[in-house]
């Protein structure tokens, strides 16, 4: 795909990074989020939300404005990161306007939010 010499940057996506290692701590991030004062601001059946959830957590109560994305099993960056990449690539595609990453622990934190830092990602995303 090439972009036309005169067509604008896209706008980089918020992306929100949380722990949340119960099914509750989950929906009760997700819920903190949707409630924050820049969310609420722009609530509406118009601005789209994504969240991408670790974890088998199946029973995440969200607005419909809001699609629910699983992880696919494993580490998030002991199976080289994969599973997260083609998630927040197919994410991205769908320019969302904001992306909430929810990991079940944070024992890689850190190389999750290194990963979305550089250039592959800090086009497309920018962490909140």
């Amino acid at each position: 795909m090439t972009d036309r010499p005169n067509s604008a940057p896209r706008p980089r996506i918020a992306l929100t990074l949380r722990v949340a290692a119960s099914g509750a701590a989950q929906q009760a991030a997700l819920d903190a989020w949707l409630d924050d004062p820049a969310e609420r601001a722009t609530r509406s059946d118009e601005i789209r939300r994504i969240v991408i959830a670790q974890a088998a957590f199946s029973d995440l109560q969200a607005p419909p404005a809001v699609t629910v994305v699983r992880l696919a099993a494993g580490c998030v960056c002991c199976v080289g990161q994969l599973p997260l990449r083609v998630t927040l690539t197919r994410a991205v595609r769908q320019r969302p306007d904001a992306i909430l990453l929810l990991l079940a622990d944070d024992q890689h934190q850190s190389q999750v939010r290194q990963m979305l830092q550089t250039n592959e990602w800090s086009g497309a995303l920018y962490l909140v």
